[in-house]
């Protein structure tokens, strides 16, 4: 399989200073994050525009042709065209659960407490040093995991795997998920995978095909499955950030 191409536009550049919160009345609760860069995309079905806060949990799209980028204090956050996804701060803690499409993200190397969660699959950077990587939901029953810098930690059912520096994999959990219309996962709740934990009420298990041709016995290690990196993810929407020559926490000002 192929990595999704991000469409973002490579000749964007961050603001040198503070970016202004447009706070939601309805919301409770200082905001987390914030939009960097907002095109035919929604935060809880309105229109996002550069500088728009965002509050844990709201639901953030792009349409087709769309794109946006968040700020999370040092983490950066890149969703593609045709993506759902929903950002949870608790703490200093960021959760990112991605329902579809493709998320990539940099971290500056300060320890962030980031994680990533998609078809019950937690992905885990390794922010002691510098990040950069993407998921990629590629069907309710695959995902694809890259790491352009750094390294970070897939878990699937009770298999785990590092994806080094440079490399991918695919993964193919035992059961796929649909997600329900309202979904609104508790990444708080999300266990060592127990099927009864309240984290899956906000999805729907399916039948995968793997499952069907794989015994229970021969599921775990070949759910992964080592695949060709897509170089540096460059001319995607990851370049415009510069982050192999500047740190998240202190954005271009050209």
């Amino acid at each position: 399989m192929k990595f999704s191409q991000l469409t973002f536009l490579a000749g964007l550049s961050f603001l040198a200073g503070p970016v202004a919160l447009a706070a939601a009345p309805a919301q409770t609760g200082a905001p987390g994050c914030s939009a960097i860069v907002a095109d035919h995309s929604t935060i809880n079905g309105t229109d996002a525009v550069a500088g728009t806060a965002i509050f844990s949990g709201e639901l953030l799209q792009t349409q087709s042709d769309g794109q946006l980028m968040i700020q999370c204090g040092t983490v950066r956050l890149g969703l593609a065209s045709g993506g759902s996804m929903r950002v949870f701060q608790t703490g200093a803690a960021t959760d990112v659960e991605l329902e579809r499409g493709t998320v990539a993200y940099s971290t500056g190397g300060q320890s962030e407490d980031v994680r990533f969660y998609a078809l019950d699959v937690k992905v885990v950077p390794d922010t002691r040093q510098a990040t950069v990587g993407q998921v990629d939901v590629v069907s309710d029953c695959e995902l694809s995991v890259q790491s352009s810098k750094g390294t970070a930690t897939v878990t699937s059912d009770k298999e785990t795997k590092t994806v080094e520096e440079s490399k991918a994999y695919d993964v193919s959990p035992k059961l796929g998920v649909d997600y329900s219309d309202d979904w609104r996962p508790v990444p708080a709740d999300y266990p060592d995978f127990p099927r009864d934990a309240k984290y899956h009420e906000s999805h729907h298990h399916i039948a995968c095909a793997a499952a069907v041709v794989k015994t229970p016995m021969t599921l775990g290690p070949e759910e992964f499955k080592a695949i060709v990196a897509a170089g540096v993810m460059t001319g995607g929407g990851i370049a415009v950030w510069q982050i192999a020559t500047e740190s998240p926490s202190k954005p271009s000002s050209h």
